[in-house]
Order: C-alpha cells, then structure tokens, then sequence
C-alpha cells in the first residue's frame, strides 16, 4: 500500500520485505518498521494527525503465516510516523 502525507511525505508497506519504509520530499528512504517489529505481510497503510500535529501510520498487517512465529493472525499496528 502507498499513502502520501500532507507534507508529501510517502509512506509505503513492502510485503514480501516485511516493512515500512516512507519517503520524505528531497530526503532518503528511512525503514519505519520490519519484521522485528511484528510486520508479516504489511498489505496496506493509512496515515492519522493528531491534535498535536504528530503523524501515525496504521498499517495492515496480513499475516499469512497464521500460528507462524509471530502467530498474531491479522491485524493492525500503529507506527509513529
């Protein structure tokens, strides 16, 4: 999934890497989070603002490996973005 923030920031959710990665205008990609994280199989993102002006990146974790070694099944994280 790809979600492109108000600042022109992109955030995207790479499956089969097990991240999240966003891109800032002008600036290098920064992983966001990984499999270390809880990801398995990331398939979407959406992007929230506070009332303080922080950002968060809620992201669909598919989780094919269902009983797996993270086992959670799917679910959705949040990440400070």
């Amino acid at each position: 999934g790809v979600e492109v923030a108000a600042d022109g920031t992109i955030y995207t959710t790479h499956p089969m890497d097990n991240l999240v990665a966003k891109l800032p205008p002008g600036g290098e990609i920064e992983i966001i989070a990984e499999a270390a994280d809880g990801l398995d199989a990331p398939s979407s993102v959406d992007l929230a603002t506070a009332a303080d002006g922080s950002l968060t990146a809620y992201v669909v974790n598919f989780s094919v490996a269902m009983g797996g070694p993270l086992g959670a099944g799917p679910s959705i994280l949040a990440i400070d973005g």
